[in-house]
C-alpha cells in the first residue's frame, strides 16, 4: 500500500524508501510495532525504479509444423519493447489465410497470455518464466484444423528461468 504510492515516480530509490518509511510511520503513529522498515544501500551510483532494464535477449526465429495438416509456419519470439518489461511477443508468419489462436498449455493465475487486438497472428506473454507451454491453434473459417505446442522455456533468457527458482 505504501510502496505503491511511490514506486512509479521518477525519484531515486533511496527517496522512494524514505517516503515509504515516512508514510508507514504516519499511519502507525502512537501504536505498538513489531517491525520497523529499514533499508541498506549496496549500489555505487543513483538509480530509479523506473530506469530501463536492458537484457541480452535476442530475437529467436524457428519453424513449427502442424503435422496433421502438413502446414509449416515461422515463429519469432522477441522482446515486447525496450526497456525489458518481462513481456515477450510471439509472432506467427506464413499463415495469411488462416486464423491463429494462442492458449496457455496450463492455466496460470493471473492469466499471462494476451492475443494482440487487430493482429490475428501475434500474442504477448507476461512473466514468460511461469509459462509451461504455448498452444498454437490454427483455424479456417472458424473451424479448428490443427494445434501444436511451443515450449516457451526454450526461448526465454536464462535469468528469467532463475526468477522462479
Amino acid at each position: 500500500m505504501h510502496l505503491s504510492k511511490y514506486i512509479s515516480k521518477n525519484i531515486p530509490v533511496v527517496k522512494v524508501f524514505e517516503e515509504v518509511g515516512k508514510s508507514i510511520d504516519k499511519l502507525l503513529k502512537g501504536t505498538e510495532r513489531n517491525q520497523i522498515p529499514i533499508f541498506a544501500l549496496t549500489i555505487t551510483k543513483p538509480f530509479r525504479l523506473t530506469d530501463a532494464i536492458y537484457t541480452t535477449f535476442s530475437n529467436k526465429s524457428f519453424e513449427i509444423s502442424f503435422k496433421k495438416v502438413g502446414i509449416a509456419a515461422k515463429v519469432t519470439i522477441s522482446l515486447f519493447m525496450e526497456p525489458y518489461l518481462n513481456v515477450i511477443k510471439v509472432s506467427v508468419c506464413n499463415l495469411e489465410d488462416l486464423e491463429v489462436n494462442f492458449f496457455n498449455y496450463e492455466a496460470t493465475k493471473p492469466n499471462n497470455l494476451f492475443q494482440v487486438m487487430g493482429s490475428k497472428h501475434e500474442c504477448r506473454i507476461h512473466n514468460p518464466q511461469i509459462c509451461q507451454g504455448l498452444v498454437v491453434a490454427i483455424s479456417k473459417n472458424g473451424t479448428r484444423i490443427d494445434v501444436t505446442l511451443l515450449d516457451i522455456q526454450n526461448y526465454i533468457p536464462l535469468i528469467l528461468k532463475r526468477i522462479n527458482n
